[in-house]
């Protein structure tokens, strides 16, 4: 049976929102469930011993919300990408959704502002993947 080539994480509120090893708060998940998560993220449907496996079928990356600002980071090859809201903003990003493009190949994703949405839409390198 193959082995997916991405595998990618949506879920509401992000392990983190700028570090790992960042205070627990209401915007984020608690240290201990957001280290269970991540070691369990980068084992995703692999054996322990193989190595090679592990970097290719792992999590790739976890898109989350909750924090109304885009954020996120990145921590042993795991993205983790925080979303601003379409709503009500908590910082300095203009209401907007994240467009993600998954092909064989690649994951791509960006943020777009509703003004950008409306004057020229997306970016062209996304609308060319979202065309394949």
């Amino acid at each position: 049976e193959p082995k997916p080539k991405h595998i990618l994480v949506f879920q509401h509120i992000p392990l983190y929102v700028k570090s790992p090893d960042e205070e627990d708060d209401y915007f984020n998940l608690q240290k201990d469930v957001r280290q269970r998560l991540m070691d369990r993220f980068k084992r995703a449907g692999v054996s322990h011993h193989d190595e090679q496996k592990l970097r290719q079928h792992c999590v790739k990356a976890v898109f989350s919300g909750h924090y109304h600002r885009n954020a996120g980071g990145r921590h042993g090859g795991l993205d983790m990408v925080v979303s601003s809201a379409i709503g009500c903003q908590l910082g300095d990003d203009t209401h907007g959704v994240r467009v993600v493009a998954v092909t064989a190949d690649t994951v791509v994703h960006r943020y777009h502002s509703l003004e950008q949405l409306r004057a020229r839409g997306m970016d062209e390198d996304l609308r060319k993947l979202l065309k394949t």
